[in-house]
């Protein structure tokens, strides 16, 4: 059975109309594969219409995302400005949470930076 290595939540703040993503959320797993579901609201309701794709993170990206995990683990976060999109970081070990970065505004913040991109970089 495969495990969680990580996961990557982006939130939408900005203004949501009909066909606009509200949120994304990637898991990559022990074998490389990684989950994206994506939300969407629907109509003037608050109905959401939900996507999944699946995609296969390549060696080289993984080597770069523990890279950017253990730097991310050594520095200090001060970001915590709420404008546009919000980003929530949960990194395990052995299906125990390691670290978890609430939601909140990456810019600054390097790594978290470099984690989002390789995520939404994914095809």
């Amino acid at each position: 059975m495969k495990s969680k290595v990580f996961e990557v939540v982006q939130k939408n703040f900005g203004v949501i109309k009909p066909g606009t993503w509200t949120s994304r959320t990637w898991i990559l797993y022990d074998d490389r594969s990684v989950e994206n579901t994506v939300n969407y609201k629907e109509s003037g309701d608050n109905s959401q219409k939900e996507e999944k794709f699946e995609y296969k993170i390549s060696i080289l990206k993984l080597l770069k995302l523990k890279k950017m995990i253990n730097k991310y683990n050594k520095e200090n976060d001060k970001s915590r400005a709420f404008d546009g999109s919000a980003w929530e970081f949960t990194y395990y070990e052995n299906n125990t949470v390691k670290w978890y970065r609430e939601s909140g505004y990456i810019y600054g913040v390097e790594p978290l930076i470099k984690i989002a991109e390789i995520f939404m970089r994914l095809k």
